[in-house]
């Protein structure tokens, strides 16, 4: 990160969803933003300004739902092997992973947990000065109702025990809670919905037990029933939502929960059916009717939140992002939209109030990428850490 510096921007996307500027004149102090001035091609005449023409400066980015422990491989039996490994073997995949995020201009990752929390441990793990190129925001292991989905990411509370006294034995270091209330998104049935795994009353407890804590609580949360369920309850976030309502969009819009749609999850799902020969034809409408979400939660003003999934098949950390940005755009978000929801709304959901913008007060985290933003997000290949 710098500490001390000029620089000139020939294009700058700050993060904010403003259109982008040109000619920018960006100051950094102490490793902090201090001023940021627009038409300032004047500014190359002074020594030891940063040139950076013929590029564009943007915030770093946050993947807000990845699964650290996993590679996004399609091999059943890779995936088996990593689902088993032991922990030494765990650290090495989200070193791995955590590279890969590094290489694609991604400053924060918000772990959506694994049944062992073994993200959560290796995040505990490190110490003194012992570091890593990305921050992890860790659930540790997400929670599930008993006999449901989820086995490989969450626990069930124990014999007796309700969801929000699990919730309330805060697992040490974790950033926020994972809650799983439906099931998967069918890959033969379209819009198929399964029931809740826990009522309004039981999420509602356990938002109020996470509250207590001081920590959020990322729902994940397919179908109507489901995801109005958790909106309800006050969760910090809905992670995937497919076939959610209207008034469920509504209803987010205006308490603030924000939305996570990791729709390139489905479209891995498209891509690898249709390379193995598959019946793409569900998933593929199930993406476009996600799609048609996003768009309505544009139209609402719900805060969406770049996530990929990363770590699901098909989904490799790092590149997810870029395909998650296209398909963001895909839905109808502008630009400058999508780099928000990439950056600033993450930020955000992470609880990073000085991150994710190129903005006066604000951590100099930046990158620049060649080209105008046009050009983005092909160009985060070919990134430059600032």
């Amino acid at each position: 990160m710098i500490r001390n510096a000029s620089l000139y921007a020939g294009f700058l996307l700050d993060g904010s969803g403003e259109p982008f500027v040109k000619n920018a004149h960006i100051r950094v102090r102490n490793g902090f933003i201090e001023k940021v001035e627009p038409d300032r091609q004047d500014i190359l005449e002074k020594p030891g300004v940063w040139d950076l023409s013929g590029r564009t400066v943007l915030p770093l980015l946050a993947d807000c739902h990845a699964h650290l422990f996993m590679s996004g491989t399609t091999d059943l039996n890779a995936r088996k092997r990593q689902a088993a490994a032991d922990f030494s073997e765990t650290r090495r995949i989200i070193l791995d992973n955590l590279e890969k995020h590094r290489l694609r201009g991604i400053g924060s990752v918000r772990d959506a947990g694994d049944r062992d929390a073994r993200t959560l441990r290796f995040k505990n793990s490190l110490k003194g000065p012992e570091k890593i190129p990305v921050r992890i925001h860790a659930a540790g292991a997400g929670w599930r109702s008993r006999g449901r989905y989820g086995t490989l990411i969450a626990r069930s509370p124990a014999t007796g025990q309700t969801l929000a006294r699990a919730v309330s034995d805060r697992q040490e270091g974790s950033d926020h809670v994972k809650i799983i209330n439906s099931g998967l998104n069918s890959l033969t049935e379209f819009a198929k919905e399964t029931r809740p795994q826990f009522d309004l009353g039981e999420m509602t407890a356990a938002v109020e037990a996470a509250r207590r804590l001081n920590l959020g609580v990322m729902a994940h949360a397919n179908g109507k029933i489901p995801t109005q369920i958790c909106v309800d309850a006050g969760c910090r976030s809905i992670e995937h939502g497919f076939f959610m309502g209207r008034e469920t969009l509504r209803k987010m819009a205006d308490k603030g929960v924000a939305w996570v749609p990791t729709a390139f999850a489905i479209k891995a799902h498209c891509l690898h059916l249709e390379k193995t020969g598959g019946n793409a034809d569900v998933a593929r409408r199930t993406l476009d009717h996600q799609l048609s979400r996003i768009r309505l939660a544009r139209q609402a003003g719900v805060t969406v939140a770049l996530g990929t999934d990363a770590g699901s098949p098909g989904a490799d950390h790092g590149d997810a992002v870029l395909w998650e940005f296209q398909t963001l755009m895909e839905g109808g978000l502008t630009l400058e939209e999508a780099t928000r929801a990439a950056s600033l709304n993450g930020a955000r959901l992470m609880g990073l109030e000085n991150e994710g913008a190129v903005a006066p007060g604000m951590r100099a985290r930046m990158m620049a990428v060649p080209g105008d933003p046009s050009m983005l997000p092909e160009s985060l290949k070919r990134l430059r850490l600032l």
